[in-house]
Formats: structure tokens, C-alpha cells, sequence
């Protein structure tokens, strides 16, 4: 059933309609919304200019800490379990199964272990150029221990421990070897690629120190970072469907300065 139809306006009516008054809102409203608009204004702005979390990060020299402490990296207090006692008790040792690697050894969980001899295999399977073979022959060399640790300094994405704390209460159980190459935590579980790129820059190190701990040299760094990009262009081809360690992606970034642009860089974030 409709409705009754809107009565239509006269012309006289509509002309007093408009000939009101319309209600002034008090100053304070109009003050309010003022306000109101500008605040918006002002937030919208910051969202846009505010950078993202890709552009917020530590200066590129400095992403792989200077040594410190008998580390390659210092990555301040530090944690392994499958090394220290009691739980070193606990954890599987494994070697890996590639000639080149047959002597480093493998602690951890069943797990990390597996995953670490996966990484090895793919370090044996590199070709040996771009000093990647004197990197692998260094840590087959001093028989280096490799396990997972958790670091109090982010952004280390590895370490090697050249010289053990004289502290009692702090020895580890190194397995009859000198040297323990530490994996920073998060790549436990993930893919051994990342770990092989990981080896390759530590096994660097190690030839380079022969063993010793390091000065912080920017010039050792570098080479360290150019063999590790030479292993990361074999192990993450591109469209191979991995996508780069961000070691890699900053490795590249840095040799792309050049080499003295790479060392200054290297030297502002505490090199020597």
C-alpha cells in the first residue's frame, strides 16, 4: 500500500525556506574539528615519510660485528648448548659424509645434525675457485666443531670461537678440536644453503688467521665477504627459487663500493 505523495511546495514557501537563518555551531566546535583535521593531516604525513622496516637497519659495514672476545664476530654473550656441560653430554656428534669436510665435526640434535651434514655436502659441492677451496681446506684442516648457538647481538648471522675463555666455569666441550665454528640459531630448521654460505666466510677467516685470533682488520673482512659471495652466487643461482642469506645481499652490496669504498666502510663500523 503506498504512502501519501509529498505535498508540493509553493513558491512562496520555498522562498521563506531559504530566507532562514541557518544555526551557527558555537566557536568551540568549529575549533574542535579544526584541530581534529589537522592532527589527521599531521599522522598521515608521518605514516608516509616514516621509513620501513627494511630502511631502519645498522649501517652496512657494520652488520657483521668487528671480532671481539677470540669470536671472528663479536656477538656478546652467546650461547651453545651441544658445547657446554651439562647438556654437551646430551647432544648427537656426526661427521660429514664429502671427503673434502671428513674431519669437522657435527653436535647438536639429531636434527641439527642432519641439517649441518646437508650444509657441508653443499660446501664439498662448490667449485673450487674464488678461494672457496682454501676456505673449505682450512676448516677441514684445524677439524672445527660446528653447532647452533643463540647471540645476545643481533644481526650476526655466525661466528668462530679462535680462542676459549679461560674462565673454568665457562669451558666447552670442543670435541679434542680448537676451534667451533657457532651458527647463529635461526637457521636451525632451515635451509642448509644458508649454512653452507655461513662455513664458506668462516673457513675464510680460518685461512686467513691460520687458527690465531683476529686484529679486526677491514682487509681480512673483505676477503672474507668476497669468498662468501663467490660461494652465495653458487649456492642461491638466480631463479633457483632460495633467495639470498642477507650476509649475501650485504656481502655484494659491499663489494660493489669498490675496494676502497668497502674498506672505509668497514673501518667506520670499527674495523681496523
Amino acid at each position: 500500500m503506498r504512502g501519501p505523495r509529498p505535498r508540493k511546495l509553493a513558491p512562496a514557501e520555498i522562498s521563506a525556506i531559504r530566507a532562514r537563518p541557518w544555526p551557527r555551531l558555537p566557536l568551540w566546535l568549529w575549533l574542535v574539528v579544526g584541530l581534529s583535521a589537522l592532527a589527521m593531516v599531521t599522522v598521515a604525513g608521518a605514516l608516509v615519510l616514516r621509513p620501513g622496516p627494511e630502511e631502519v637497519t645498522v649501517r652496512l659495514g657494520a652488520r657483521r660485528s668487528p671480532p671481539a672476545d677470540g669470536l671472528t664476530h663479536g656477538v656478546g654473550a652467546w650461547r651453545a648448548p651441544a658445547l657446554e656441560q651439562p647438556t654437551a653430554a646430551d647432544a648427537e656428534v656426526g661427521r660429514a659424509e664429502c671427503p673434502r669436510l671428513d674431519r669437522i665435526t657435527l653436535v647438536g640434535t639429531g636434527v641439527d645434525v642432519r641439517l649441518l651434514r646437508e650444509a657441508a655436502g653443499k660446501v664439498c659441492a662448490l667449485r673450487s675457485e674464488g678461494g672457496i677451496d682454501q676456505a673449505r681446506a682450512a676448516l677441514n684442516q684445524w677439524t672445527v666443531v660446528v653447532a647452533f648457538a643463540g647471540f645476545t647481538a643481533t644481526g650476526n648471522e655466525s661466528t668462530m670461537l679462535l680462542e676459549e675463555s679461560r674462565d673454568p666455569a665457562r669451558r666447552l666441550d670442543l670435541r679434542g678440536t680448537q676451534v667451533a665454528v657457532l651458527v647463529n640459531g635461526k637457521f636451525a630448521g632451515g635451509a642448509p644453503e644458508r649454512i653452507a654460505a655461513l662455513l664458506v666466510h668462516e673457513g675464510a677467516h680460518l685461512a686467513r688467521s691460520g687458527g690465531t685470533a683476529l686484529a679486526g682488520e677491514a682487509t681480512d673482512e673483505l676477503a672474507a665477504r668476497r669468498v662468501e659471495l663467490a660461494a652465495c652466487d653458487r649456492l642461491f643461482p638466480p631463479g633457483g627459487g632460495l633467495r639470498p642469506n642477507r650476509g649475501c645481499q650485504d656481502a655484494r652490496a659491499l663489494l660493489e663500493l669498490g675496494e676502497a669504498g668497502a674498506l672505509a666502510e668497514l673501518r667506520a663500523a670499527g674495523y681496523h
